[in-house]
This record gives C-alpha cells, structure tokens and sequence, in this order.
C-alpha cells in the first residue's frame, strides 16, 4: 500500500500504524497540486491494483465563485481534477 500525502510525519505515522498491525504499507510524501510531484508520485508508486483518488483542496477556494482569485481556483483545480487524472492515466499505462 502506498500512501501519500503533504506532511510527512502524518503519512509516516499512519505507514507505522498499518505495518505495525501486520499490513504492508510506504509513504511517499507528494503535493497533488504541483504537477511534477504527481509525476514522482506515479513513478514511485510502481505497479498498482487499485487507485483511491480522495485527495481534495479548497483552501483558499472555498467561497462564492465571484471572491475567488485565479491563483486560489488553480490550486484546487490541480489537486481535485488535473491530479486524479493524471495519476489514473498514468499508472493504468504502468
């Protein structure tokens, strides 16, 4: 199982819990709004069975459509939607 994520200690620690109660499991530590690190993340991956994509971000985009700016929406936008398709393509080709 890989498991991914922005803080590393967070990602490291639930690695821990789910090899300590017997399951196999790695983080790599990954920013799904910057493309070059979904890029890393599906390299590091390796081969997959199964893909959860439950990765999301408003953090700065969670307001009216008119109070947000184009850098706020970006962010989201990569994380939410460029992301989850990039890594599903990407690891389906293998």
């Amino acid at each position: 199982m890989v498991i991914t994520g922005r803080n590393a200690e967070r990602g490291a620690e639930v690695a821990d819990d789910i090899t300590s109660g017997g399951g196999k499991a790695r983080f790599v530590l990954a920013d799904l709004s910057d493309l070059a690190d979904v890029g890393r993340l599906a390299e590091e991956a390796g081969e997959i069975d199964v893909l959860v994509n439950n990765a999301a971000s408003y953090r700065a985009s969670i307001k009216p459509s008119l109070d947000q700016d184009n850098e706020a929406n970006s962010e989201s936008w990569d994380t939410n939607v460029r992301a989850t398709f990039v890594l599903s393509t990407r690891l389906v080709r293998g």
